[in-house]
């Protein structure tokens, strides 16, 4: 260590051990202190206010006089001009062709404009607008145009503003710059053109005198008087634009088209505000100090003439700015005088205080010096790297370290003269620490010193800490103090705990996980996988991950692999392993390169997840997606085929009316209309299954309902086959679709019926019971809150189900029949069914020992008084009073045949084909019409929209609807209200007069 740093040190350890010195000197020095500075700041206030003060009316006084500069300039101008035209010779001059007379004009012009080097040139012009005399002048000398270089100003705005002029008046331009043929001259030369007419003694017009005079003149006169600063002042024309700036480069923006926007306003927009609606004054804003006051020449110097066009040359504003960095300048000595004296005065008087206070103090001073070696080591303790901890022999804190603030969470002031006990020592503790120092710590014998030993600390927050602890025996003169070498071990043991779980959480996890070195030498395997392989850890360290090659992979997979991997890179797959016991497992594997600090490869890491049951869920997945298939295709067509049915059951009613006197053929025809309602309910159980109608839930005590429902197998069942119910007395209710529940029964007797053929002693077995799903049952079926099920088991004593086809047998059209004995859609049918009431089915078969289908129905808490009640509907056919009826269908055969069946129940039908010409037949019939007969979906406007609009002409006309979807599904998918009436296709003729009698009474 250096010198320097040692002193630095010492010093600091001697201020730290006489702050009496310090404490004593800033009590009475400061207050001292601060009376000088709050003396000096007033002092510096007054006077800033002062300087500012006088710099406002330095410069008011400047731009009042540049003020009057210009105005001199101007009286002079003006004062030349009338001169030359009252002068006799140049008014004979302008229009007397007498040559020595014109000679004489262009001499005398000649030598005025010679003599006085302002004017740019002079011209006469007659009242033609042609010049006669013009005199040039380049700064040097003037010199005459010859006349055939005169031309002629007729055209010049300045000549046609002259020629309005009455004697003695005279025209001023703008300030501007000069421009020939077109094109600003350059360098710049500021002009102002000053024009009065020639009169002759009559009074008569001769011509006028145009003098060009050089601006720059006028500006130097106003640049002279603020020579010294010449940043300071601005002229400003009434527009803003700059006609004298500094920097230069702003001025004459007006002429420019590029700097059209480079205006006084465009960086002073607030004072531009406030002076432009003043004549004169000064304003203090954040930028600075504007001062100001207003300048029209014409006014200034001519009030007795009648100036018509003093607008032309219009206000000017003389500007003085000082900015905020001027000001800032311009006080900067006054406040160094005042920094001056008070650094001067301070130090003095604190040199006397510091005496004052060492001589007070001088006692601790000598004291202080004698420990200067014990700061040395203590400064070294505070900025040790481990928390040090040093107490007395009474366990109190005297020594306190950065480090041990960072770990402790104390301040060392908060603690010091504090018992070690009461702070960081835990609450268990404490008591055997306290024995430990009343016994060990009086003779420096106590067997943890010199010693490490890991325990535990308490923060100040309340938590404790892990640590590393040595103390040490410090002899300091005749007593003995304690230091305490401590280390925060929380990263360390933060550190072993995530490795600790790291460790666990591999050992734990469900994938299996495999670890090899470079060369593929298994070095560590997880339970899991000893659990998915069937090995034991000790009989696959050692060895390559090869013992679980199937066979199914070719060399090059294993290549490609391998390839990956020594790459650097994650190589994943789908790959088929081997367990020990031969059967094999299809798997995803993941293996990844692990890499040490230098990047380099050390050993792999492989993740592999059994896929058997995923595979399964996702063929499941798949099986639904092909009923989802069938569903669209059932939905497709049952409108068209209900219409159809509709039709021919409509034309049946007909025929039989016709021939009610011929009962051989009428049976005939019963028989077709009960097939043609057989295939509606198959369309409608189809529609159910494929989950394209709404079921219609109710509540159903299932015990009687398997009961009631035996009595229709029975018939249905060959005399050889023993058909045995075994229904649990347990009250067991579903929510259910009677109609689907009793076809799902049916097809699954009748299956089982079938596969009883040729068998001896054939055997069908229904079974109902309560079923408590256990977790493996709700692992296989997932998706359900359900605990409690109806569980439905049908089972025969068949040929069985080969086990290939097990897994297809719910498939659409998929059989094991012989051609022409079944369609392949009767299980599909009964798991749409199950389905559809949420609930699930398996199958289970024995080849040759028979099948079994279980179905697991959710139960419910059944509602008061709810059970389900067969009854038959009243088969009466309602006739009308001749009532008019308007009937809508697209299909026009069915219009036919339902307007017959009208018309015979004594209603007057009107028809349309579609809504838009229901509504237009409406309009003209709606007085006569008592009820709509309406299909739901049609070409151009369908059955709902239309009753919309018949119903904006006749809110309360009765309406039912007809489709051949649906008919809940109908009401879903229109919003139509649940008060509509909806007829489902076919309809019996009994249901359809009922229904209009209903409506219409």
């Amino acid at each position: 260590m250096s010198d320097s740093p040692v002193a630095a040190q010492e010093s600091n350890a001697f201020s730290t051990r006489h702050w009496g010195v310090t404490s004593y000197f800033l009590a009475t020095f400061l207050p001292v202190a601060l009376l000088i500075t709050a003396a000096a700041y007033s002092i510096y206030t007054i006077e800033k206010k002062s300087r500012i003060d006088l710099l406002i009316e330095q410069n008011q006084s400047m731009i009042k006089l540049q003020k009057e500069v210009i105005a001199q300039d101007f009286r002079l101008i003006i004062s030349d001009i009338l001169f030359l035209a009252s002068e006799t010779e140049l008014q004979e001059g302008v229009n007397d062709s007498d040559n020595e007379q014109v000679l004489d004009a262009t001499l005398e012009l000649q030598s005025f404009v010679q003599a006085k080097k302002i004017y740019d040139q002079i011209r006469l012009i007659d009242n033609n607008g042609m010049e006669r005399i013009r005199i040039n002048f380049d700064g040097t000398n003037a010199t005459v145009v010859p006349q055939e270089k005169l031309q002629s100003k007729a055209d010049r705005y300045y000549f046609r503003e002259a020629l309005k002029l009455k004697k003695g008046e005279v025209y001023i331009s703008p300030l501007d710059l000069n421009i020939e043929l077109g094109e600003i001259e350059v360098p710049h030369k500021p002009m102002i053109r000053f024009a009065t007419p020639l009169m002759n003694s009559e009074g008569r017009r001769l011509g006028v005198i145009i003098a060009n005079y050089l601006g720059q003149q006028m500006l130097d006169h106003f640049i002279n008087i603020h020579a010294e600063k010449p940043e300071l002042s601005h002229l400003l024309n009434r527009d803003g634009y700059w006609l004298h700036s500094n920097p230069h480069g702003l001025e004459w923006g007006f002429m420019f088209e590029g700097k059209k926007e480079v205006r006084f306003q465009s960086n002073h927009g607030e004072a531009w505000q406030q002076l432009a609606l003043k004549q004169s004054g000064y304003l203090k804003l954040d930028k600075g100090i504007y001062c100001f006051t207003s300048l029209n020449p014409l006014q200034k110097i001519m009030p007795h003439y009648d100036i018509s066009n003093s607008l032309a040359l219009g206000e000017w504003k003389i500007v003085a700015f000082n900015s905020a960095a001027d000001l800032d300048l311009i006080l900067a000595e006054t406040r160094s005088k005042m920094l001056f004296w008070s650094l001067l005065s301070l130090p003095f008087i604190a040199l006397i205080f510091w005496f004052l206070a060492r001589a007070i103090v001088s006692k601790r001073v000598a004291e202080a010096s004698a420990r200067m070696a014990e700061a040395r080591m203590h400064e070294a303790v505070r900025i040790a790297l481990d928390s040090v901890i040093t107490i007395d022999h009474q366990g109190l804190i005297i020594e306190f370290n950065k480090m041990a603030e960072q770990t402790f969470g104390y301040s060392e002031a908060e603690i010091l003269g504090q018992s070690i006990a009461d702070t960081i020592i835990p609450l268990l503790h404490r008591e055997e620490h306290l024995r430990g120092m009343e016994k060990h710590l009086p003779g420096d014998q106590a067997p943890m010193l010199g010693k490490r030993l890991e325990t535990l600390a308490l923060h100040k927050n309340g938590h404790e800490i892990p640590i590393e602890l040595s103390i040490t025996p410090v002899k300091t003169g005749e007593s003995t103090v304690f230091t305490a070498f401590i280390r925060d071990l929380s990263e360390r043991k933060q550190s072993e705990e995530k490795i600790h779980k790291l460790s666990q959480a591999i050992e734990q996890a469900g994938e299996s996980i495999i670890i090899t070195d470079l060369e593929g030498s298994i070095e560590y395997v997880n339970p899991a996988f000893c659990s998915i392989t069937g090995y034991k850890q000790e009989e696959v360290v050692g060895k390559n991950p090869r013992i679980l090659n199937s066979g199914q992979q070719n060399l090059r997979f294993y290549q490609e692999m391998w390839k990956t991997i020594k790459n650097g890179e994650t190589w994943q797959g789908r790959i088929i392993d081997k367990r020990k016991d031969g059967s094999q497992f299809p798997a995803i594997l993941t293996i990844s390169p692990i890499t040490c600090e230098s990047g380099e490869i050390t050993h792999f890491i492989g993740l592999q997840q059994n896929l058997q049951e995923y595979e399964a869920l996702e063929e499941r997945f798949h099986q639904a997606q092909k009923m989802e298939a069938l569903g669209t295709l059932v939905g497709g067509i049952a409108h068209d085929f209900n219409n159809t049915l509709a039709g021919i059951t409509g034309n049946l009613y007909l025929i039989k009316k016709q021939l009610a006197d011929r009962p051989e053929i009428l049976k005939k025809l019963n028989i077709v209309e009960t097939l043609s309602f057989q295939a509606s309910e198959m369309i409608r159980q189809l529609m159910a299954f494929s989950r394209r109608s709404v079921i219609n839930m109710e509540q159903l005590y299932l015990p009687s309902f398997l009961k009631e429902t035996s009595k229709i197998h029975k018939v249905s069942i060959p005399e050889n086959i023993h058909l045995s119910y075994i229904i649990s007395n347990e009250s067991m209710y579903i929510q259910a679709d009677v109609n689907q529940l009793q076809q799902m029964m049916l097809n699954l007797i009748n299956n089982a019926r079938d596969a009883l053929e040729g068998v001896e002693k054939p055997a069908i077995s229904i079974e109902l019971k309560r079923f408590t799903a256990d977790p493996s049952f709700l692992d296989h079926h997932p998706g359900t809150d359900a605990v409690d099920f109806a569980q439905i088991s049908v089972s025969d004593n068949g040929h069985g189900i080969a086990q290939e086809d097990i897994d297809h047998i719910f498939e659409p059209f998929f059989t094991t029949k012989e051609v022409g004995k079944g369609t392949g859609l009767g299980l599909s049918m009964v798991y749409g069914c199950v389905h559809s009431h949420k609930g699930f089915i398996e199958a289970s078969s024995n080849k040759p020992n028979g099948t079994r289908f279980d179905i697991y129905i959710p139960l419910l808490e059944p509602e008061v008084g709810a059970q389900h009640l067969l009854g038959e509907q009243s088969i009466l056919v309602e006739t009308g009073d001749g009532e008019t009826v308007l009937l809508v269908d697209d299909d026009l055969s069915l219009i036919s045949t339902v307007s017959e069946i009208l018309e015979g129940l004594n209603y007057n039908v009107l028809t349309a084909s579609n809504g838009q010409e229901a509504v237009e037949t409406f309009m003209i019939h709606h007085h006569a019409i008592k009820l709509l007969i309406l299909d739901v979906v049609m070409p151009i406007m369908g059955g709902y929209d239309a009753l919309l609009e018949m119903r904006k002409i006749n809110p309360a006309i009765k309406c039912i609807f007809t489709t051949g979807y649906d008919k809940m599904k109908v009401l879903q998918s229109q919003d139509m209200s649940d008060k509509e009436t909806v007829l489902a296709k076919p309809y019996e003729v009994s249901e359809l007069s009922r229904l209009i009698h209903d409506r219409l009474k």
